[in-house]
């Protein structure tokens, strides 16, 4: 069957990633309080004073950390009634997560295609969720440094799925077409289509926002483990794992497409018994019903 339906584009029609990314930078900003936030909190110097007077300049997202902090996950003792009291509660590692979690449900607004933006953000918490679940059982994990943001990799991971969604939905759809028709992996019809895949268009974006490279390299490699490099190898393998558990989790043809069949070295790099796999995907439904729960109580 000849793929080049009436639906399809050609090659020329398509930007380059570089020209898409000019394009989200002029239409979506970060908002300034979650990127001082963020800033902050990756150059280690933050403090919960510093850090509450930067939230406080951003109502929404200080309703949304108080509401958080009091809600039957955190809550211990007396109601947080200030900033200061909710970020000692809830840490600042957990802001950060909070924060990042802001950003992508900004991409699932404002579009045609919304419908669509919030199943994939649905999936990222998803993903994130079970990341969580994979350090569990991840011995190599255990000599990481503590502060790596593998939560927030995980959540960014797909950033450039978001991307290509809103911004040049035809170009995905296109592929996707293709992906289905030909029953290849996403990324793979996107290298030839394009030139460029969604982890590497996500990975510009992170890095034009000035997030962290842990993050960056994470959303870059994760379908091609074995190609990133060495100093991220561990978180990289990590979220590489927990999208693939996801053929599980969320059992569709297109969550097939999206994610990459599993690194045959994945077991050992990360030092995880195969064994283990049934009860890898019980833990990470257990912890996706709570990861859920969490995304209602920021969203309300």
């Amino acid at each position: 069957m000849n793929r080049r339906m009436d639906t399809f584009l050609e090659k020329k029609d398509f930007p380059t990633a570089s020209q898409i990314v000019a394009r989200v930078e002029k239409l979506v900003s970060l908002p300034k309080a979650i990127q001082r936030i963020l800033q902050e909190i990756d150059s280690q110097k933050a403090t919960v004073t510093s850090i509450a007077e930067t939230i406080a300049t951003d109502p929404p997202l200080a309703a949304r950390i108080l509401r958080l902090s009091n809600s039957g996950f955190y809550a211990r003792g007396e109601k947080a009634n200030n900033i200061g009291t909710a970020i000692s509660r809830l840490g600042l590692k957990e802001i950060r997560n909070i924060a990042t979690t802001t950003i992508m449900a900004t991409m699932t607004t404002k579009s045609q295609n919304q419908a669509i933006l919030q199943e994939l953000y649905k999936y990222s918490v998803m993903s994130a969720a079970t990341t969580n679940v994979v350090l569990r059982y991840a011995k190599a994990a255990n000599q990481q440094d503590k502060e790596i943001p593998f939560y927030t990799s995980a959540l960014l991971h797909d950033l450039g799925l978001f991307l290509l969604h809103r911004f040049e939905p035809k170009m995905i759809e296109h592929c996707m077409a293709i992906a289905r028709q030909e029953k290849q992996q996403l990324i793979d019809v996107e290298l030839n289509e394009f030139g460029f895949h969604h982890g590497k268009l996500g990975a510009m974006a992170i890095q034009r926002w000035r997030l962290t490279e842990c993050e960056s390299n994470v959303c870059e490699w994760h379908h091609t483990p074995n190609s990133g490099p060495q100093r991220y190898s561990i978180p990289i393998y990590v979220v590489h794992f927990a999208d693939y558990l996801m053929r599980y989790v969320v059992p569709s043809d297109d969550i097939k497409l999206m994610v990459s069949t599993l690194a045959p070295e994945t077991f050992d790099v990360l030092a995880i018994d195969p064994d283990q796999i049934t009860e890898i995907l019980h833990d990470a439904r257990h912890e996706i019903k709570k990861a859920q729960e969490l995304m209602a109580a920021i969203q309300s």
